[in-house]
């Protein structure tokens, strides 16, 4: 503090600026700052692979040095022509950059120069260049390195790109931007002279995907989440489990840990284990169906629930909607059990037959009748319907009901007792999921954290991903965060998803942060162990880890 103390400790001051979280806050604020002023061929996000002959014509008043810019080129894109131009350039360095420019199929102009009343002699040679390769109508991506009244001088470029500095942090968030590995939404902090680029002008894109090899990922000390879960282990909260935490759209940790029992000669834990999600089932498979339907006005919340299951509206269920479902406000018992023996549609005409009485209750029964009322709509299994909308488009392989038996080695078990009928390994451990053939609206979902972390990526980019729109903003704003029993709201507006076999997912919008948890905590009894405690205080632990 400035007024309590004038003088720096110099001694320390280099050690103090070396921190690892001053690096990640200088790279956070390089990455927010990038700004896309003009995209109007939506040539960004660049897909490299779909680029034959590539062109990088570096403007330059420095030396002919490589740039840490011209690496990052080199490391992303196929064949490069490149040129660099600079103070001691002549007639024939520009021709020749110029006929990179026409024989590419993709132009990138990285300028490091700073615009000024007094420019360097070169200047109009530079300026009389980039204008001459805009009118070869190929597809032309201006950057701009800590000058953005660049584009003030090219009012035809059609992609203009800007950070306001050159330092490796701005160059590789550039980069980063125009690959789609970063979201882009930073704004002008100026208004550039002789075009309608005022201040705060600036477009938004999002990111492609998550990003599971970020550059800053051994920056982060999270060695107490590795001795936190080696606790829990040690403890016998679980015998193993799989920790993935993700941090503005990059996986910053991802650690399997412990085996799939206590017996030292079970198999190892991977980051490749499949999960038995079990109540996580809720958010991941069944309301993400509700939200496709709610999108494309099929389903609607203030409906009731015979208005599409016409057998259900009866012994005081004929006023129970479909938002009194998702809300866990139906009335359904919340202890109903299940009989192994039944078969499937006998379960299900005794759902639909149960007395209701319009209390408060948080029911497994509400995601179950979901569940036969999104397949009444779209006429197919609801694990079909997700293969199509949800699961092949984010390429999500191993999240699946009732995984093959040639899966089975990645899944733990959740049980000593090896029921022949579904106790074995990657068969659900619910009963009344496995009366529902293993898949059912309130579990049988399996995954792994790796894929999960895909989906929680999809919720922390407001549905967008792939360059797709899946799920529409409103729609997971709607269905997804109402203050419903199975997610553990605080004032931070984050939001904890549980499964009683040891799962969980957080998700902290605002901080755009996601922590998942997966372990068979269960194992080897039904018995969950003081799990809730730990993951609370494992989620504590790493939040005050990952700030800076």
């Amino acid at each position: 503090k400035l007024d309590e103390n004038r003088f720096v400790d110099y001694v320390n001051a280099e050690k103090v600026i070396k921190e690892n979280k001053h690096y990640l806050l200088a790279k956070e604020l390089a990455e927010k700052s990038v700004t896309l002023v003009k995209n109007e061929e939506n040539i960004i996000p660049i897909e490299p692979s779909k680029i034959y002959k590539t062109a990088a014509i570096y403007i330059t008043n420095g030396s002919s040095g490589k740039f840490f810019f011209e690496e990052l080129m080199d490391s992303n894109f196929g064949y490069i022509n490149k040129s660099i131009l600079n103070r001691r350039s002549r007639n024939n360095d520009y021709t020749n950059a110029l006929n990179i420019a026409r024989s590419s199929d993709l132009i990138i102009i990285p300028s490091f120069i700073r615009v000024s009343s007094e420019q360097p002699e070169n200047a109009e040679n530079n300026f009389e260049l980039i204008n001459n390769i805009l009118t070869l109508n190929k597809p032309t991506v201006l950057l701009s390195f800590g000058d953005p009244y660049f584009l003030a001088y090219f009012t035809d470029a059609l992609t203009y790109l800007c950070s306001y500095g050159s330092s490796e942090n701005s160059q590789r968030a550039v980069m980063d931007a125009l690959l789609g590995k970063i979201s882009v939404g930073g704004k002008l902090p100026v208004s550039i002279p002789g075009t309608n680029y005022n201040l705060k002008s600036g477009e938004y894109i999002k990111q492609i995907e998550l990003n599971f090899s970020p550059y800053e990922k051994d920056y982060y000390d999270l060695s107490a989440a590795d001795i936190e879960m080696l606790r829990g282990i040690d403890e016998y909260i679980f015998p193993g489990g799989v920790l993935t935490i993700g941090k503005r759209g990059k996986v910053i940790y991802q650690k399997p840990f412990g085996r799939f029992t206590y017996n030292q000669s079970s198999a190892l834990m991977s980051e490749e284990t499949i999960f038995d999600l079990s109540s996580l089932t809720q958010t991941v498979a069944t309301k993400t169906a509700a939200m496709f339907l709610y999108d494309e006005e099929k389903l609607n919340l203030s409906n009731k629930v015979s208005y599409y299951l016409p057998e259900f509206g009866n012994n005081g269920k004929e006023k129970i909607t479909i938002r009194d479902l998702i809300v866990n406000h139906s009335g359904l018992p919340e202890n109903f059990k299940s009989d192994i023996n039944l078969n499937r549609q006998d379960f299900i005409d005794s759902v639909l037959n149960i007395k209701a009485d319009r209390s408060f209750s948080d029911s497994y029964l509400n995601m179950i009748v979901l569940q036969l009322l999104i397949e009444k709509i779209t006429g197919k299994p609801i694990d079909l319907y997700l293969r199509e909308k949800l699961f092949n488009p984010l390429g999500l392989e191993k999240t699946l009901y009732n995984p093959p038996k040639e899966l089975w080695y990645y899944t733990p078990p959740t049980s000593e007792i090896f029921d022949t009928r579904k106790r074995n390994k990657g068969v659900v451990y619910d009963t009344t999921a496995f009366v529902m053939n293993g898949v059912a609206g309130h579990s049988g979902l399996f995954s792994t954290a790796k894929e999960l972390a895909v989906y929680a990526q999809l919720i922390l980019q407001n549905g967008h991903y792939k360059n797709r729109q899946l799920i529409k903003p409103s729609t997971i704003k709607e269905i997804l965060t109402e203050p419903v029993l199975n997610i553990n709201t605080s004032d931070d507006n984050s939001l904890t998803f549980t499964g009683e076999t040891g799962t969980s997912v957080y998700i902290n919008p605002e901080e755009e942060i996601f922590i998942i948890l997966l372990t068979n905590s269960i194992y080897p009894d039904g018995n969950i162990r003081r799990f809730k405690d730990f993951r609370s205080g494992l989620h504590d632990l790493i939040l005050s880890k990952i700030k800076y």
